[in-house]
């Protein structure tokens, strides 16, 4: 069953939630209500249409990367099951006898608003599937934050962005509006990695355009988005990405591959990682192109 929750007044004027389409921002309330109290919620987008949008002729997959591209919610896999994440949502939900999915992975607790002040009110059963997603109707409730994180100066955060826009080698149709609303969505710790893992793409962009033969400037019709790039959390990826000139960290030998050049391969390549690539071309971990080979030598002869 769906739960009650709080909208907070300050939501309706929030910038990157004004930069939703009306649609969009209806499925972020109704996916609050679908949600469990630790804010992991199931994928599934006819079901979610039916709960949220039963008489309306609404595109879900179009307001799910509306969402990630706002930096409001992202997609995870957890034992082959897709799952979603909302953003913050423990720093502003507060139901008072709160229920777990139990699928909620240490490294994601950050991204859903859970800290250690509000961590111990949410159990977390060893249950089964079927009963990790049984749902429970709890009443929601708001409570202030004691000690709320210092907010990042203005000024300071419209610089970082400027400087993140000027130097991710982002897409010709990306739109500034859309890409400061997922910055702005980032929590303050996280606005200087971005823009460290954005330099570090376009040392990847620019290497990787020099081994194609072609200019930057036609390679950034294959670039990502750079509010999609910031949403669905591919930045953190950009980390990884190997570089012929790194004084950072030593050189790995990742495999590029092209989404539409090497396609049986690079659909072999996320079946085997369990989500897309954020963009292509894009650099594989050796030991993921090893095993997408496996899948698809049985079907090409040994040929892939």
């Amino acid at each position: 069953m769906s739960r009650i929750r709080s909208i907070h007044p300050g939501l309706w004027t929030d910038e990157a939630f004004m930069a939703l389409s009306a649609p969009a921002r209806l499925l972020l309330i109704g996916l609050w209500t679908e949600a469990f109290d630790d804010g992991v919620f199931e994928w599934k987008p006819l079901t979610l249409r039916a709960r949220i949008f039963p008489v309306d002729a609404v595109e879900m997959p179009e307001m799910f990367d509306e969402l990630i591209g706002g930096g409001f919610i992202r997609r995870e896999t957890v034992g082959g099951r897709p799952i979603g994440l909302i953003r913050n949502f423990r720093a502003f939900q507060r139901p008072k006898k709160p229920n777990s999915s139990g699928l909620l992975r240490t490294e994601w607790e950050a991204y859903v608003g859970l800290t250690s002040a509000n961590a111990e009110a949410i159990p977390h059963p060893a249950a089964t599937p079927p009963e990790l997603f049984a749902q429970m109707e709890e009443e929601g409730g708001e409570k202030e934050e004691s000690n709320p994180p210092p907010p990042v100066p203005e000024a300071e955060a419209r610089e970082i962005f400027a400087m993140l826009w000027s130097v991710f080698p982002r897409n010709p149709t990306s739109s500034r509006a859309r890409a400061e609303a997922a910055f702005t969505a980032l929590s303050p710790a996280e606005r200087q990695p971005v823009l460290a893992a954005a330099r570090r793409y376009q040392s990847w962009f620019t290497e990787d355009c020099a081994a194609r033969g072609r200019s930057k400037e036609a390679g950034r019709r294959y670039a990502p988005h750079l509010a999609k790039w910031l949403g669905d959390g591919a930045w953190r990826e950009a980390a990884g990405l190997a570089l012929a000139v790194d004084l950072d960290r030593p050189v790995v030998t990742m495999v590029r591959l092209d989404r539409i050049l090497d396609a049986t391969l690079w659909a072999a390549c996320e079946t085997v990682r369990g989500k897309p690539a954020p963009a292509s071309p894009w650099s594989f971990e050796p030991e993921v192109v090893a095993a997408a080979r496996a899948l698809v030598a049985p079907h090409t002869g040994g040929a892939a």
